[in-house]
């Protein structure tokens, strides 16, 4: 299977899964394919809270991952462009046989590189920013982490989804100050 076969069928399950966990009161919706679509788009939108969640999703089983500056392009735009109701960048990344871990990008609408660096100080993995700017992530299982063993694991799309609820970006803005 492709990378971006497995990236979009991770994207399928993680919608499924928080549709299932939440008897449906959170519909997410893959917008995956970001690049083939007329409009740029985040792989998952999530209304949570009064808030859109505009999520990027990396999945690898390789050493380490990169994320660079393109990778994040459409999701910065969309939240610059998102004024209808308050969005909130985020960064998911999936190692093979470990949970999935979802963080703000709080930043990316106007300066990536602070939202990397942002990402890579709070992250629980051994995560860097290069020189040359990419966001660069060591796997689990070459170091001692609080990631859980995907086994452990109540599953991605319910960890996704308490990650969103415990971050505390989600407090920055809600509807009612959009409507103001």
């Amino acid at each position: 299977m492709s990378r971006q076969k497995a990236g979009l069928r991770k994207e399928h399950t993680l919608a499924k899964e928080i549709m299932d966990y939440t008897d449906g009161r959170v519909l997410p919706l893959r917008a995956g394919w970001s690049g083939n679509q007329s409009i740029p788009s985040p792989d998952l939108l999530i209304p949570l809270n009064g808030t859109l969640r505009a999520v990027e999703l990396k999945t690898s089983n390789q050493k380490r991952m990169t994320v660079t500056p393109e990778d994040v392009e459409d999701i910065a735009w969309w939240v610059n462009q998102q004024k209808e109701v308050p969005t909130i960048a985020y960064l998911s990344v999936k190692f093979s046989y470990y949970e999935v871990y979802t963080g703000a990008l709080p930043y990316v609408g106007s300066n990536i590189e602070e939202s990397f660096n942002y990402w890579a100080q709070h992250a629980p993995f051994d995560t860097n920013v290069t020189a040359s700017g990419n966001l660069t992530i060591g796997n689990p299982s070459d170091y001692d982490t609080d990631i859980l063993a995907a086994s452990q694991s109540d599953g991605d799309g319910v960890a996704m989804l308490r990650q969103l609820n415990e971050d505390k970006h989600s407090d920055l803005v809600s509807v009612t100050d959009v409507l103001k």
